[in-house]
């Protein structure tokens, strides 16, 4: 199991991180112009740990909000919404069906 990180990318569960303050949000203005900023260092980072972890042509299911869904989408379909041939192919658990609590809820 991974956890996606904004800082980080993708974390092996057992992996410990320091703690940090940024998150993928929507909310202000300010935060879109982080985000961007944020993102463009994000996607190569995830597409390089798409391949390091050995993740292509696996199935990754996924818990979170929609930013973070959204990067994950454009690093795996290199930097396209979507792509109907991609290496890795996401199954989201319950996005948009409320919080994350209800999304990791329909893995039991």
């Amino acid at each position: 199991m991974y956890v996606l990180s904004a800082k980080y990318g993708l974390r092996p569960e057992n992996q410990i991180s320091a703690p940090y303050d940024l998150v993928l949000a929507l909310d202000t203005r300010k935060r879109l112009k982080a985000n961007e900023k944020r993102m463009s260092t994000l996607l190569p980072l995830l597409s390089r740990q798409i391949q390091e972890y050995n993740l292509k042509g696996r199935e990754i299911y996924f818990a979170g909000g929609k930013l973070y869904l959204e990067a994950l989408t454009l690093a795996v379909c290199n930097g396209k919404p979507t792509c109907p041939d991609a290496p890795v192919h996401l199954s989201s658990l319950g996005h948009g069906r409320g919080g994350i609590g209800k999304q990791l809820g329909t893995l039991k």
